[in-house]
């Protein structure tokens, strides 16, 4: 075989891992992070219903999971940085199957006990979620896509929005045929299934960066930020400000979607089927505007997708009519996308990859007020007031307020570390 013919092997073999290991981020982060999130809001209701805790109740569950997650992010992306994405993903998949499995036996016991236990498991599903799906898969894609890293990250986030597109349709039958406890206990099987073997024999570490020729100069090497320097820069903290803002409408408007819909007077069947048109139009939104994001700028297409959200809301809240939903559910669903998709490309595109787990942890650390007290917000306002109007209204000044601050961010001023 002639050394050109073996060059093109060994590229195409490097091409062929890449890829590989991209679809099996796909299926992870399926159930790493979208099922629990979809999931959550399908529970909402038949849990509710059983143990007769009131809307903010469970709430406050959904928000502790996405505090553990969150808090959990930044030891998990230290970790992650040190050793590696693998071995984390396959001990949350193990760990996620078990809690999932506990979740179904919650037992028939007193409301005030029983909203207690799911505290406490919805907190380590959390955990779990943070090793299985966003930190390892989002470090994972980033280190192994240089050139198009917003498009790589559109397609692996598309593993986030499957369990809506097919998962959600499916619940409400399956949950009125064999109940709640038997769905929670399938998706405990789908974790294990879809994670550890992935993880034994798919994923793989990105090959190292290679060291920059003398011909290209330092002048054209990507900066490669550690977590301090990142620290000491404004636009670390616009960054994490825009992220915040669009994180705390976005989780809030997501958690209640399902009884938001049912309150315009759709049933849950109708509600769980826009849920999942809204998941769908999701997946575009990653793919599309993460070819964007790399064809253009990845903070003005963020900018743009949180302004997409805004007018959702405020189509959502004009009318009470189907076709106003389900127009809801098409803006949203677009705008979510792109807001997930770019986060990494930004992440790494004004810090680079060499501390990015940890810098995102950061990141994930400093949003996390606003990713917790907006769904216990919407949740007590609905109680008190019956009506998500006043929530849904302060989400739309956060989308703008969010979009404002990436439209308005530059790159950092200090002096650059590389590669």
């Amino acid at each position: 075989m002639s050394e050109a013919l073996q060059r093109a092997v060994r590229r195409l073999r490097t091409i062929d891992r890449s890829l590989w290991v991209l679809l099996g981020v796909v299926v992870i982060s399926s159930v790493g992070s979208g099922m629990p999130w979809y999931t959550m809001g399908i529970l909402f209701t038949p849990l509710t219903a059983e143990f007769g805790w009131g809307r903010g109740a469970y709430s406050v569950a959904q928000s502790l999971y996405i505090l553990a997650n969150n808090l959990s992010a930044l030891p998990i992306g230290n970790l992650v940085d040190r050793w590696g994405s693998r071995w984390m993903m396959g001990i949350t998949g193990v760990a996620s199957f078990i809690i999932w499995g506990l979740i179904s036996r919650i037992g028939h016991t007193s409301p005030e006990r029983a909203i207690l236990v799911l505290y406490a498991l919805y907190i380590l599903l959390g955990i779990a979620s943070s090793g299985l799906g966003n930190v390892s898969c989002s470090a994972l894609v980033a280190r192994w896509f240089r050139k198009r890293r917003g498009l790589a990250m559109g397609v692996a986030l598309i593993g986030g929005s499957l369990p809506g597109v097919i998962l959600v349709p499916l619940s409400a039958p399956f949950i009125d045929a064999y109940g709640w406890r038997a769905f929670t206990m399938l998706l405990g099987v789908l974790a294990f299934v879809c994670s550890l073997p992935i993880v034994l024999w798919i994923i793989r570490e990105a090959p190292p960066e290679p060291a920059p020729s003398p011909a290209e100069g330092p002048a054209n090497v990507a900066p490669s930020y550690s977590a301090r320097e990142a620290l000491r820069t404004p636009t670390f903290w616009m960054m994490s400000l825009g992220f915040a803002l669009g994180q705390l409408a976005s989780v809030a408007i997501q958690m209640h979607a399902i009884p938001f819909l049912m309150d315009r007077g759709l049933s849950r069947a109708a509600a769980s089927s826009i849920w999942g048109f809204l998941a769908l139009w999701g997946i575009i939104g990653k793919v599309t505007l993460g070819w964007a994001a790399d064809r253009f700028s990845a903070r003005l297409v963020c900018s743009l997708s949180l302004l997409a959200q805004a007018i959702s809301v405020i189509v959502a809240l004009s009318s009470p009519r189907p076709e106003a939903a389900w127009v809801f559910a098409l803006l949203f669903g677009l705008g979510m996308g792109g807001q997930l998709c770019t986060r990494a490309a930004i992440v790494a595109e004004y810090y680079g990859v060499r501390a990015y787990g940890t810098i995102w942890g950061l990141i994930t650390f400093f949003i996390l007020p606003g990713m917790v007290g907006g769904g216990p917000l919407a949740g007590f306002l609905y109680d008190v007031t019956g009506s998500y109007r006043m929530p849904y209204a302060l989400f739309v000044g956060a989308f703008v307020l969010g979009a404002a601050a990436f439209l308005f961010l530059r790159k950092p001023r200090t002096e650059r570390r590389l590669t």
